[in-house]
């Protein structure tokens, strides 16, 4: 097996593994030093889309320790007015140094999150984001199928040009 078939091999298993790989927080949304505290928000997946999506903060004090008790509750509001709240938890969070929060939107557009974190103080911290219209999947994966065969034709058509060579002495 040749170098360069083996690179393509390679590249085109790990193409297809980017679906499958997924950070612990997500795509960082905002960094913040808000009264006590430095928030930290991701969210999960990337793109937003309507369907499932994961909101995570991490909370630090001032000299960068988790704050891991503090009440932590999401509310998001979108442009045509749905409203969805939820508080955010260790145990619904993968990585167990952030809190999490699971939604399902119910629409794309732009959403409004407000953020209430209550520990020794409470503060609030606002931000919104833009949850882009749901794409089919089908689209995505013939993509991904395209790209080995592509792969396996480049391939083929060299050895056949090697082969068609004429050797020299």
């Amino acid at each position: 097996m040749s170098p360069v078939f083996r690179t393509l091999v390679a590249l085109t298993a790990l193409l297809g593994m980017t679906q499958l790989v997924a950070a612990d927080g997500g795509k960082l949304q905002l960094r913040r030093e808000v009264g006590p505290y430095q928030v930290t928000i991701f969210t999960s997946p990337t793109p937003l889309r309507p369907g499932p999506v994961d909101l995570s903060v991490l909370v630090q004090d001032q000299s960068g320790k988790i704050v891991n008790d503090a009440d932590i509750e999401f509310q998001l509001k979108s442009e045509s007015g749905a409203l969805l709240l939820q508080p955010a938890t260790q145990a619904a969070a993968t990585n167990k140094l952030l809190q999490s929060a699971k939604f399902v939107l119910p629409e794309g557009g732009v959403w409004q999150v407000e953020t209430r974190i209550a520990g020794d103080a409470t503060v609030h911290v606002d931000f919104e984001f833009a949850a882009y219209e749901t794409h089919s999947d089908s689209i995505t994966a013939g993509w991904m199928l395209l790209l080995p065969l592509a792969a396996i034709t480049l391939f083929i058509a060299r050895e056949r040009l090697l082969q068609r060579r004429p050797r020299g002495k």
